[in-house]
């Protein structure tokens, strides 16, 4: 029994009793971009981040989704053979179409209310490890071959701006060396 066909390679037209709706997938075509350095660095010393308006330090970048992507995508990309520990993140969205005109929101309380953003299992505290064996590679010419874990996704529940924390820091000998990918899906 087909329950649908696809036509044209870009809708699925389905066969149920409510009729014949039209459903097209949709994906960004985005970059990844680096959204935080310096994972070595814990943000609330080990424990969990409840005020990510107060957090100033430099490594931090604050991803203004421009209307553009219900998701994102993260992955913490690492040197190869140098080892690290596992490292918690936690990511907030904030509800504001004001900025300080560098991309970065303007935490005014009322008008930037954060919020947790959570993956599809309902997690806040994201755990990123060094799978070196099975992570996929990629060798740059010059500099190192770069590792990079598996995927993880976040919902960006309406946010405006997405800004990731450190929760629990990595540490190891190439823990200074670890970024926060992300891209917008």
């Amino acid at each position: 029994m087909a329950l649908g066909s696809v036509n044209g390679g870009d809708s699925l037209t389905s066969t149920r009793s409510h009729g014949n709706k039209r459903v097209t997938p949709v994906s960004l075509a985005s970059d990844w971009v680096e959204l935080l350095s310096a994972l070595h660095v814990a943000d609330n010393s080990g424990n969990a981040v409840v005020n990510p308006g107060a957090l100033s330090r430099e490594a931090i970048k604050v991803l203004k989704l421009a209307g553009q992507g219900t998701a994102l995508e993260l992955c913490v990309q690492y040197i190869s053979g140098e080892a690290w520990t596992d490292v918690t993140l936690q990511l907030f969205g904030f509800d504001s179409g004001k900025s300080l005109g560098n991309g970065t929101p303007l935490f005014d309380g009322a008008k930037c209310r954060p919020h947790k953003l959570f993956d599809a299992d309902d997690t806040h505290e994201l755990v990123f490890s060094d799978v070196s064996a099975s992570d996929v590679r990629l060798t740059i010419t010059g500099p190192a071959t770069y590792n990079f874990t598996a995927i993880q996704t976040v919902d960006c529940r309406g946010a405006t701006f997405v800004m990731p924390t450190v929760k629990t820091a990595a540490t190891g000998a190439g823990s200074a060396n670890l970024r926060l990918l992300g891209r917008l899906l």
